[in-house]
């Protein structure tokens, strides 16, 4: 799993320290480029240090944002390239095992081979000086001060490699929890359809009137048996106010009554439908989301 936001930033921070110490290094014992170009060298010296600063206060959060690593990681390998350019002088083989290194961090993905990957490329960069028979040193120091950079571009491209890796391997860790996710809420839909549907069969074969209405008066439930009782079709009694549908007047009240608080939370009454009689047996449900009178109808 990706580090947080905190262990990621000091992470970045502990490398880009270590950069600007080797940068500022060199451009202290080049001081000769401060004589010859003292306003380039100082703006050098302020981004060097700017920056640092300016990551410093960056709150930590945002470093979890593998954007935000790629941004510093080019702006750290312009640092590098320029400071190299600018202080000792303009070296293509070098230029050339700074993105060498770059390309075997990305195939590697992991920053435990930062320092193998740093060591091999520091004996490529070598071969190449020699192989275009540039005449060469080893002990030379603008040699010496170009190899720590590169063990520097291979931590921080193999770090960034390796978070990009563990980025991308939860992502789609992710996508097959939610496909998993989605396919078990289908399942439960069905499920739930299916013993809608079922209690809606036993209902509906019951030999009872049921009704049920919920507190703004809106009928939710009118079975099969309410529908030969009242001789009204459900379609047209569904989801509709009580007021409206062409229910018996005394039903109508006596609910109207339950819902404003005039009658008691459970008890019966008579209706009188045609010319047979009938029994009502109501109760009022206030349980989580189920919220109304439910009301059992049969003849006498």
């Amino acid at each position: 799993m990706i580090g947080t936001g905190i262990s990621i930033k000091k992470n970045l921070n502990y490398i880009r320290i270590i950069l600007s110490f080797c940068l500022i290094l060199i451009a202290i014992y080049n001081y000769e480029v401060f004589i010859q170009s003292p306003l380039f060298s100082l703006i050098y010296i302020f981004l060097v240090l700017i920056s640092n600063i300016v990551f410093l206060f960056v709150p930590p959060h945002f470093f979890k944002s593998i954007r935000l690593h790629y941004i510093i990681f080019l702006l750290d390998v312009f640092l590098i390239v320029s400071g190299i350019a600018l202080f000792i002088k303009f070296d293509i083989p070098f230029l050339i095992a700074i993105f060498l290194t770059m390309f075997m961090a990305a195939l590697s993905k992991s920053s435990g081979l930062s320092f193998f990957i740093a060591l091999v490329v520091n004996i490529i960069y070598l071969y190449i000086k020699v192989g275009l028979k540039v005449s060469i040193d080893i002990f030379n120091e603008n040699f010496l001060m170009n190899l720590p950079f590169i063990f520097i571009v291979a931590i921080h491209s193999t770090y960034l490699a390796e978070n990009v890796e563990q980025e991308t391997e939860e992502k789609l860790q992710l996508e097959k929890i939610n496909k998993f996710l989605a396919k078990k809420s289908i399942n439960l839909k069905e499920k739930i359809t299916d013993i809608i549907d079922f209690m809606g069969n036993i209902i509906n074969s019951m030999n009872t009137g049921v009704i049920f209405i919920d507190n703004d008066g809106m009928i939710r439930l009118f079975n099969g048996k309410c529908e030969e009782i009242f001789n009204l079709k459900n379609s047209d009694i569904i989801n509709k106010p009580l007021k409206e549908c062409k229910l018996p007047e005394n039903f109508t009240q006596n609910i109207l009554d339950v819902i404003f608080g005039n009658k008691d939370i459970k008890g019966r009454f008579e209706l009188k439908i045609g010319d047979d009689k009938y029994i009502m047996n109501y109760i009022v449900m206030n349980q989580q989301e189920i919220n109304g009178i439910l009301c059992e109808i049969f003849k006498l």
